[in-house]
């Protein structure tokens, strides 16, 4: 019996401790809704955009989306199947489009992270008349991980390249919001 009562209580502990995390956890920015993958990390996104698909492992994450802009989150392990350093995965992403280019170094998530960047243009035939051309604005942010890293990607698309990606804002605003559990 006294191990049953000592079990309540430190299940109890436990409820308070959850109950108290939450409670502390940041709020979205205003009208934005929280999302949640349980142990891995949380963020928030635009109340019309909606989540596309959960990765199964190893690349565990998810992918957000408005319907044109596109933001994914994937964990890449060292030791499993898959990109092992962040130069491996620019690497896949580069047999199409151009190389990625560093940028302005960041922190996500409390934690240093690198910005990558491109822009490239992509042209799709159609039946008749003329094709359809549009640039697209490909980010990636990586963040070091003990078992390997994460990879935050931003893709926008627009129709000239003299427009600024849009959707750069939200971006921000999803780093802002982005912490690893």
């Amino acid at each position: 019996m006294a191990l049953l009562i000592h079990g309540s209580r430190v299940v109890a502990a436990a409820l308070v401790v959850s109950w108290c995390a939450m409670a502390l956890a940041e709020p979205p920015p205003s009208g934005w809704k929280r999302e949640r993958m349980e142990g891995l990390f949380q963020c928030a996104i635009p109340p019309d955009w909606w989540h596309d698909r959960f990765m199964i492992p190893p690349e565990r994450g998810a992918a957000y989306t408005s319907g044109l802009d596109l933001i994914r989150v994937q964990r890449c392990e060292a030791a499993g199947p898959g990109p092992k350093t962040p130069k491996e995965f620019l690497g896949e992403y580069e047999l199409v489009g151009n190389k990625f280019e560093k940028g302005d170094a960041l922190e996500v998530s409390g934690r240093p992270a690198e910005r990558w960047s491109r822009r490239y243009l992509v042209t799709s035939a159609r039946r008749e008349g003329r094709g359809h051309t549009e640039w697209i604005y490909d980010e990636v942010v990586f963040l070091s991980d003990p078992k390997g890293f994460w990879a935050l990607r931003f893709t926008s698309r627009s129709r000239l390249f003299s427009d600024p990606p849009r959707g750069l804002d939200i971006w921000k605003r999803f780093l802002e919001s982005f912490k690893l559990l």
